[in-house]
């Protein structure tokens, strides 16, 4: 005990005290040997030498040590005051974490070690994150001494996962998990393709057990199996193992199995190998070891707590979970110079030179004491001289002062401390009674407030001066240190977001011929730098087995061309059959089809059955509705799932540039109707399928984001129909958006909706585009207006109003729309590529855009493009 702060006998008494719970247990201990029998006990105060003391170079330090308790004003000269005491009042953590890295490297460049600084905090909460950035981003070789939370490390996940894929039956997800500990493999590029695979082919349960030679389309299958035979044993040999009994495993043999499992993957090897880097993750290497040790002990436990209880399979993840949850480890400290980053009550930091003591906050440190939970403190009273209790309330608030003293002491030659106005969540925070403390025994103490270096000669590293550097505000003169980094950095600054690729990149991502889809030159129409991430960098998304908005529409374009394939192997035009006939073909090809759709995605649950069922329901109502118009519509479906590609049914659309160069375009028209004329040729129409209602927005077409449509109509217009069609020419008519989901009218009564269902259901499949007036009669001979929009004058004659357009305007539609492309081409070559998304009323493309985190715009500020306005009809 501390000679400064009387006798043992009386210390315990004052529970406010910072001696309060040491005091009491040295009473206590010294009660305990005076009964002994012939004992005697004398108290010996031993005198302190000045000259040896950790305090024999700063008398400020010497004095806060000893006035800690009884607060006496400092009375030596105030000059020693700023070299051995700073205290700094920081905005925030991240602040006070750079205080101290300022603090720390200014110290070792004036000759000391790392070793001999130290950062004390009461607790790391809000400062563990802080502090490893800062130091971290200041290079300063630090170890945060606290038990690492390692519920995730690799070993105790892949025991966890291991058990999940022998419980759940070889689940996706469980696989995946035990493949990415890094414990089975190190090939990560080899692991990255299996995983691309499986998720786009949902590979779950005998999927893994069966060679995957003998799957269909699979690429790099040689490849893929051979990596598949080095995964799969270990983890299956433990399956069957816990499998043996159907009653369940016990503990014991859920060890044994685990410890067979640890021993086929040479998991301690691999634990070693990591251990000899320097770092891995950001986690010193010693923990690999103790995860290790410690994961063996806890299964150890297991085997002997469930020994003789056999549980079955889900109910071990459970246990395993639970034990596994809350896993922590404690890291000896390597002895190497490094900063000792601790909280006061577990690290010991005995010979510092110096000490920063972070977080010096009201409800911080000292901490807040909690409230006792079974007994008050009149319950305490009256038990206290019956049972031993831990110290009460009051002497907890003492022993955080006696917390304070430990942290104020420790440094020999200087003592800082900080404290934050606002936490990290931005909660605002007062100083401690600490802070007062040190200005009651130092009146001439200053709180410095800090607000960054001000002067760049204030740096103590070069990361301070960056921010200043990239923006032109650091005073940084010319002609110093930092002028090739202020040149590299004028680099970044010259980027913009309205730069041009050079013709050499040009020419390597595109070539000469550039292969495309309208679908692509429409990205291109919405932000030019969409264009470059897909068709230039060609980004996409990794394709996971799971239904979404592009399956359902494929899977329902599938099916409208195995019907049209089917009547044209029987011979019949779609006119020659009934509406129920097709609504009956439909449902069987729908059904047929969803077994066997995408490796089987629409049997693998309830929910997907239902989606199918729904999509089918959709199409048998959609057919029927087109079946029935035949009657009146003239032309003839020919072709379903036209596709126009190097491989496909006729060749791509070959679009000339100037300078040799050309657009190659490759799609999939959904249908090609034809009415062939005497003289050799034929009228065209296509329909484009659509999963839900679209229409066709002026605005758009005329600023080619909106052009599919139209250019396969041009594909049509453009290529030699002899072979494909069998006709000398084609002259297109009519080009439409049809829904595959019907868009029905509301009415305000349930009558007047009833009223009529066939039409209802005819005007919620209506096609909407633009088509030649003059071949409205063979579009709709009985001028029904119900499969097409337009009106009718008094006269008799269509409107061209909306969908119906003199001949020359149709084609001068059609002109446009190549001129367009034509155009867009030309700008992709000279090397466009600028992140310029439009802006239309509220709507932008960058709503719906999936490389958002590539371009990384900000919204409210960014500069939109606005689209054109077309001229009038």
């Amino acid at each position: 005990m501390a000679r400064t702060h009387g006798p043992i006998e009386t210390r315990e008494r004052d529970w406010l005290s910072s001696w309060s719970i040491a005091g009491s247990a040295a009473a206590k201990c010294l009660e305990a040997v005076r009964a002994l029998p012939d004992c005697t006990v004398t108290v010996e105060c031993l005198t302190r030498s000045e000259k040896h003391s950790r305090f024999s170079q700063s008398s400020v330090l010497a004095h806060l040590e000893s006035a800690w308790e009884s607060a006496s004003p400092f009375a030596a000269g105030t000059d020693q005051l700023p070299r051995a005491l700073r205290v700094v009042s920081c905005p925030n953590p991240e602040a006070e974490a750079t205080i101290a890295a300022q603090e720390i490297l200014r110290h070792v460049r004036a000759g000391s070690r790392f070793r001999e600084c130290g950062v004390i905090l009461r607790n790391l909460s809000g400062y563990h994150d802080a502090i490893r950035r800062v130091f971290t981003r200041y290079e300063i070789p630090f170890f945060i001494d606290r038990r690492e939370p390692v519920a995730h490390h690799p070993l105790p996940e892949l025991t966890r996962s291991v058990l999940r894929l022998a419980a759940f039956d070889w689940q996706l997800d469980d696989w995946l998990c035990v493949l990415k500990t890094g414990l089975l493999t190190v090939d990560d590029g080899a692991l990255d393709d299996l995983e691309n695979e499986a998720l786009e082919r949902g590979w779950s349960g005998k999927a893994w057990q069966e060679p995957f030679t003998a799957i269909d389309g699979l690429a790099g299958a040689e490849a893929l199996e051979q990596f598949r035979k080095t995964l799969v044993p270990s983890s299956a040999a433990f399956t069957n193992a816990l499998r043996r009994n159907a009653a369940g495993c016990t503990g014991g043999e859920l060890a044994d199995a685990l410890h067979q499992l640890w021993q086929d993957l040479r998991v301690m090897e691999t634990l070693d190998r990591w251990s000899d880097n320097n770092e891995m993750d950001g986690r010193p290497t010693a923990i690999h070891a103790t995860v290790w040790e410690q994961t063996q002990e806890w299964v150890e436990d297991l085997a002997l707590a469930f020994s003789d209880q056999r549980l079955d399979l889900r109910e071990w993840i459970a246990v395993v979970d639970a034990g596994l949850s809350g896993f922590t480890v404690g890291v000896v400290p390597p002895a190497l110079d490094q900063v000792l980053v601790g909280t006061v009550d577990r690290s010991r930091n005995p010979n510092l030179e110096l000490a920063i003591v972070l977080g010096v906050n009201e409800t911080v440190f000292p901490a807040p004491v909690s409230r006792p939970i079974l007994l008050n403190e009149s319950d305490r009273e009256e038990l206290e001289g019956q049972l031993p209790l831990g110290a009460p309330s009051r002497a907890r608030i003492g022993h955080e002062r006696y917390y304070g003293y430990i942290a104020f002491t420790r440094a020999r030659q200087r003592l800082v401390a900080a404290y934050s106005a606002f936490d990290a969540m931005d909660t605002p925070l007062n100083p401690s009674i600490f802070i007062s403390r040190l200005q009651r025994i130092f009146p001439t103490l200053e709180v410095e407030t800090w607000h960054g270096g001000e002067k760049w000669t204030d740096t103590e590293h070069i990361s301070e001066l960056l921010a200043g550097l990239v923006t032109e505000q650091a005073d940084v003169p010319e002609g110093s240190v930092f002028d090739g980094v202020r040149a590299r950095l004028a680099q970044l600054r010259g980027y913009s977001l309205a730069d041009t690729l050079s013709p050499a990149a040009v020419e390597r991502l595109y070539g000469r011929e550039l292969y495309t889809s309208v679908t692509s030159i429409e990205r291109f129409g919405e932000c030019p730098f969409k264009f470059l991430v897909h068709s230039g960098l060609r980004a996409v998304e990794r394709k996971l087995f799971q239904v979404d908005r592009k399956k359902l529409g494929d899977f329902q374009h599938r099916v409208l061309k195995l019907f049209h394939d089917q009547l044209k192997d029987e011979g019949k035009p779609w006119r020659e059959i009934t509406p129920a006939d097709a609504r009956h073909r439909i449902a069987r090809l729908a059904e047929d089809h969803a077994r066997t759709y995408h490796h089987g995605l629409f049997a693998t649950s309830a929910r997907e059955r239902f989606a199918v069922r729904q999509l089918s329901l959709a199409l048998q109502d959609f057919i029927e509705v087109i079946v029935g118009w035949m009657r009146q519509y003239q032309f003839n479906p020919t072709v379903a799932e036209l596709r126009f590609a190097r491989d496909g049914d006729v060749p791509p659309w070959k679009l000339e540039l100037s300078e040799g160069r050309a657009l190659l375009f490759n799609g999939s028209i959904d249908r090609v109707d034809l009415l062939k004329q005497n003289d050799g040729t034929a009228l065209c129409v296509v329909l484009d399928f659509k999963s839900r209602r679209k229409t066709i927005d002026t605005v758009e077409l005329y600023n080619g984001v909106q052009i599919q449509l139209p250019a396969y109509v041009n594909v049509l217009r453009r290529m030699d129909p002899r072979e494909a069609f069998g006709v000398s020419d084609l002259k297109p008519v009519g080009l439409f958006y049809a829904s595959l989901r019907g868009v029905y009218k509301g009415g305000k009564r349930r009558d007047e909706v009833l009223k009529d269902p066939g039409a209802a259901r005819r005007n919620a499949y209506r096609h909407v585009g633009h088509f030649d007036v003059t071949a409205l009669d063979l579009l709709d001979s009985a001028q029904n207006r119900d499969q097409f929009q337009y009106s009718l004058r008094k006269d008799g004659a269509p409107a061209t109003t909306k969908d119906p357009m003199q001949p020359e305007e149709f084609t001068a539609l059609l002109d446009r729309v190549e001129a367009r492309l034509r155009e867009f081409g030309e700008r992709i070559f000279t090397g466009e590529a600028n992140v310029a998304p439009y802006r239309k009323n509220s709507d932008t493309p960058c709503a719906f855009c999936d490389y958002r985190p590539i371009c990384r715009i900000d919204p409210w500020t960014h500069q939109y493009r606005s689209l054109e306005t077309p001229p009038r009809r």
